[in-house]
C-alpha cells in the first residue's frame, strides 16, 4: 500500500487496495470507525459538511473568534538601513490584527540590530529588519486577529 491509497479490509484481511480521491466535496459520506480501548467500535456515516462544520464550531469556539496566521519572509538589507518587504496574509482577518516578527539568526544584536512590523491592515503588513551588512535574513511571523 503506498502513502495515498486507502484499503478495504475485513477482519484485518485485505480485500481491496485503491487510490484516494484528490477531492472531496461537502455533499461526500464518510465513514467513521471509532477504537475505543474499551468496549465495542462503533461506526458512523457522516456528509464531510456537517464534519467540517462541527469541526470548525469547535475550533473557533475555543479560538473565541481569533484566526492566528504564521509564515517566513526573507529581506535582503542594505547595511545600517531599515529595509522594509511588504508581506500578504494567506487569508484577510475581519479587522486589524496583532503582529509579531523575529529574526532567523544567530547574531542577534550585532549582525541584526533590529526588526519590526508596521502598516499592519487586515490583509497584510510591512516588515522591517537592520543589519550591519546586506546578508539576506529570513524573519518570521505571527499574526493574530478576528476572524
Amino acid at each position: 500500500m503506498t502513502g495515498l491509497d486507502a484499503t478495504t479490509e475485513v477482519d484485518g484481511v485485505l480485500i481491496k487496495s485503491f487510490p484516494l480521491l484528490t477531492t472531496i466535496n461537502d455533499t461526500d459520506d464518510l465513514l467513521i470507525e471509532t477504537a475505543p480501548t474499551t468496549g465495542n467500535p462503533k461506526t458512523g456515516r457522516t456528509k464531510v459538511k456537517a464534519l467540517r462544520e462541527m469541526f470548525n464550531g469547535e475550533f473557533d469556539s475555543t479560538l473565541k473568534g481569533i484566526s492566528i496566521q504564521y509564515g517566513r519572509v526573507s529581506i535582503k538589507p542594505v547595511a545600517n538601513t531599515p529595509t522594509m518587504k511588504h508581506v500578504q496574509f494567506p487569508r484577510a482577518f475581519a479587522g486589524q490584527p496583532c503582529v509579531v516578527v523575529t529574526p532567523v539568526t544567530s547574531v542577534p544584536g550585532t549582525g541584526v540590530l533590529g526588526t519590526g512590523a508596521s502598516n499592519n491592515s487586515n490583509d497584510g503588513f510591512d516588515a522591517y529588519v537592520t543589519r550591519t551588512n546586506t546578508t539576506e535574513t529570513i524573519l518570521v511571523w505571527i499574526a493574530i486577529g478576528p476572524v
